[in-house]
């Protein structure tokens, strides 16, 4: 599955508060469930730290040092280049590879999961 840079954070955040849902008591299904989500959601993760990278390279590309401070930043006049250069990553589709949460799985899991997490990770669900 290909997915813009710029997704990715709200993708984990969802699948976060999916993941720490309160269950009452865990069955097979919600175990199955959860590991599949929490692997899914390291892969998610990986990716957002490699484009944080990508990220803080840039920064130190187009910044300035402020050793006083002890910091990097970019300065107004340098950065129309640098958002331009950070616009393209976020554009640019990154591969995730994984393995579908089949429906039937989700739906036995009784997971409660909102319209918008849902939207979220719709994704990363089998297709009916």
């Amino acid at each position: 599955m290909e997915i813009k840079g710029s997704e990715l954070e709200f993708i984990i955040n969802d699948f976060a508060r999916i993941c720490n849902s309160p269950v009452q008591q865990i069955n097979d299904k919600q175990f199955k469930l959860s590991y599949r989500l929490k692997k899914i959601s390291d892969k998610l993760r990986s990716a957002f730290n490699q484009l944080d990278k990508e990220r803080i390279e840039l920064v130190k590309k187009y910044g300035v040092e402020d050793k006083v401070k002890k910091s990097i930043s970019v300065s107004p006049e340098r950065m129309p280049d640098f958002k331009k250069e950070w616009d393209k990553k976020l554009d640019a589709l990154i591969t995730i590879d994984f393995e579908p949460i089949p429906m039937d799985l989700l739906v036995s899991a009784n997971l409660k999961i909102n319209l918008i997490e849902l939207t979220s990770i719709e994704k990363f669900i089998e297709k009916i």
